[in-house]
């Protein structure tokens, strides 16, 4: 007979849980499941944040710069510098977290489990 036996931590099917992850652990997730989309998914990801985001008063590109990232748009940034920018907002602009909650379950990919960065193993 099998059970269904949940974790105490767990979080409602088809959301991703920021209170449950640190920030370096949001970079991560965002840079993995970016890497693991399209070229049209990841625009139309970085696309769907930014326009969530301006919907409460936050312009992405304000935060681009002063962190050194050079791109402006979808096609500029890597995957790596959208995660260390929602690490950044994550961590000094809490108004953000329901946001990146809300834009991040939209997409399967970072639904996933991913291994933290110390915990993989080389091939």
């Amino acid at each position: 007979m099998k059970r269904n036996i949940q974790n105490k931590s767990s979080v409602a099917a088809g959301t991703v849980d920021l209170k449950s992850i640190t920030a370096d652990e949001l970079k991560n997730t965002v840079r993995d499941g970016m890497f693991a989309m399209s070229l049209p998914e990841r625009e139309i990801f970085y696309n769907e944040l930014e326009a969530s985001l301006k919907k409460v008063g936050l312009d992405l590109v304000s935060y681009v710069i002063p962190l050194g990232i050079t791109g402006r748009s979808a096609e500029d940034l890597t995957p790596t510098e959208v995660g260390h920018l929602l690490r950044y907002l994550r961590i000094n602009v809490p108004k953000s977290a329901p946001v990146i909650t809300r834009v991040l379950s939209k997409f399967p990919v970072f639904l996933q489990k991913h291994e933290p960065a110390g915990k993989k193993l080389a091939a």
